[in-house]
């Protein structure tokens, strides 16, 4: 199973998809979605993937201008898929591909003050999403005008935030697609 990428220096280069029943890859009406969005922030900015997969999204992001893209994925057969996928674009030394849990690299991020124009986070979908939103919401993971996307399937979340406030919610079938900000 492969996928296009959608837009910019790379599009319509295929990328490998693990073959996984773990994985469900973003489709591309919600890619489309997605950096139609965020145009303005990954332009030259820094982009985040968390739950990564294929590595689809931070790849699209750095084939639409974004100066890095950083992968975290836990399972190491994905992660592997990753490489060989920014290996066949030539673009690994604009990349860091972090492999293990993602609340862990989260809160290093908050340790380092690491900030982020663009955080996409797609976990799967059974899991709980309060621990990651916690996280990224107490920090200074999101860069000043940056922005936060969740890829769920979930009409609502649980979650409280604090800082980051709800801009938009868009539904893709049965996919959801929150976009956070700062106020």
């Amino acid at each position: 199973m492969s996928l296009r990428i959608l837009g910019g220096e790379f599009k319509g280069r295929r990328l490998k998809v693990p073959k996984s029943s773990l994985i469900r890859p973003t489709s591309s009406l919600v890619r489309k979605s997605l950096f139609d969005i965020c145009s303005y922030q990954i332009n030259q900015g820094r982009f985040l993937d968390v739950f990564a997969g294929s590595g689809s999204i931070g790849i699209e992001a750095l084939s639409r201008g974004a100066s890095q893209a950083i992968f975290i994925e836990k399972q190491k057969y994905f992660a592997k898929i990753i490489q060989d996928n920014l290996s066949l674009l030539q673009i690994t030394d604009k990349s860091r591909l972090l492999v293990g849990d993602a609340l862990y690299f989260l809160k290093r991020f908050l340790q380092k003050v690491e900030a982020f124009h663009c955080i996409y986070l797609d976990p799967p979908y059974q899991s709980s999403l309060d621990k990651y939103l916690a996280v990224i919401d107490s920090g200074n993971l999101l860069a000043a005008n940056g922005l936060f996307f969740v890829e769920t399937d979930k009409k609502e979340l649980s979650y409280q935030f604090q800082k980051l406030k709800l801009k938009d919610c868009r539904k893709f079938g049965s996919t959801y697609l929150y976009q956070f900000e700062l106020p």
